[in-house]
């Protein structure tokens, strides 16, 4: 039992570390590179559900009901949309505060996991969360016009935190039926099918021409590894769950 425990803190931690990686080359992109987060997201989304099928050969196949599938793919839609939010606000929050922010996940977790799933806390582990959030509160606080105010990304990751605690909720609900590698490499492909048709259609190409045109092969080379180190997080992540 200690070993597991201790195994998923491992990696948890190991899939936060990964994402920190992630977050300093995004916010590198979107500052050097490329101005459109939509545009990225749709981009960094595609390559990252292509990156899961290296994790084929730990795939764990098996029987699993269609409202497992239903789940797992709504759980990358959600996915989606918190990474839509997330790159909005890395564009104009540095990254240090945006990692800060990330402890939000947890506590929509908790909220989520208490109303849905009957989970509960001890009185160490709720202290644990107060101390967390008030840091994050202050963190996001910046000193402008003589007065303290909230940082314009505060709104931002709040939304992306919220839709990223939606995927855990729903993947660590249907882990009871199905195994997590299968459930993560669905809602993977999940994302596939929503994005693919996006970057196919004439409109995006045409909205999005000068995007297309300031790739160069040192910008697939960063998209490829955000998308690895990306994918390498989730899948750790998902695992912890």
């Amino acid at each position: 039992m200690n070993f597991k425990i201790m195994l998923w803190v491992v990696l948890a931690i190991i899939a936060h570390l990964v994402w920190a990686i992630v977050n300093l080359l995004d916010r590198y992109v979107l500052e050097k590179r490329l101005k459109k987060p939509f545009f990225y997201t749709v981009i960094i989304l595609i390559v990252d559900g292509l990156a899961s099928l290296l994790f084929l050969p730990w795939i764990e196949f098996g029987l699993i009901s269609w409202l497992a599938v239903v789940g797992a793919a709504l759980a990358g839609i959600l996915f989606i949309l918190g990474t839509i939010f997330f790159n909005r606000a890395i564009q104009i929050e540095e990254a240090s505060r945006i990692n800060i922010l990330w402890v939000f996940i947890p506590i929509f977790d908790f909220i989520f996991g208490w109303l849905l799933l009957g989970e509960k806390l001890a009185g160490k582990q709720l202290l644990a969360f107060v101390v967390l959030l008030s840091g994050s509160l202050i963190a996001c606080l910046h000193w402008r016009g003589g007065k303290w105010k909230f940082s314009r990304a505060f709104v931002l990751m709040l939304t992306s935190c919220l839709f990223y605690s939606g995927y855990d909720i729903l993947m660590r609900y249907f882990t009871r039926e199905a195994s997590f590698s299968l459930l993560y490499l669905i809602a993977s492909l999940s994302m596939l099918f929503w994005l693919v048709p996006i970057i196919s259609a004439k409109k995006f190409r045409q909205n999005y021409r000068s995007e297309f045109e300031s790739f160069n092969p040192s910008l697939v080379i960063i998209v490829i590894l955000v998308a690895f180190f990306s994918g390498l997080g989730l899948f750790l992540n998902t695992r912890a769950i």
